[in-house]
């Protein structure tokens, strides 16, 4: 269940993705709800109108992932072990909450930026042991 607040984040977000003016997007409201701005509109009313906003072709990007760690620019080495991580991740579809898991069971160590290259090639060998593991059930 979304909450009001944040339906109209979603509802402005739209319009700057589909670059509408104001003009253009109060009609659409007027349109859609019979009101011209979204604090008049109750729940379901803002649902229309995300859905409106998805029929024209915004889409929600979903933050279910987490953020991607980085590392300094001066480390090439930190970075491709972060870029083979996240390609693990990615194919097997987890979370980075899974990968900064493994650091606090494995290392002590809350996220995965706080580990040295030893440990991020640990890391990579664990998920790499995890990917090959899970395919091999397939």
């Amino acid at each position: 269940m979304e909450t009001r607040n944040s339906l109209i984040q979603k509802i402005h977000i739209a319009k700057t993705q589909l670059q509408l003016d104001d003009d253009t997007y109060q009609g659409i409201l007027a349109n859609t709800v019979g009101k011209t701005s979204c604090k008049d509109c109750n729940i379901s009313e803002l649902i229309k109108v995300l859905d409106q906003f998805k029929a024209q072709g915004f889409v929600v990007k979903s933050n279910k992932h987490g953020k991607r760690p980085t590392a300094s620019k001066n480390n090439p080495t930190r970075q491709q072990y972060i870029n083979k991580i996240e390609a693990i991740i990615a194919s097997e579809k987890l979370p980075w909450s899974y990968v900064h898991g493994i650091c606090q069971k494995s290392f002590g160590k809350a996220r995965l930026q706080f580990c040295d290259d030893r440990e991020l090639q640990k890391v990579m060998q664990m998920l790499a042991v995890y990917q090959y593991r899970k395919q091999r059930k397939k």
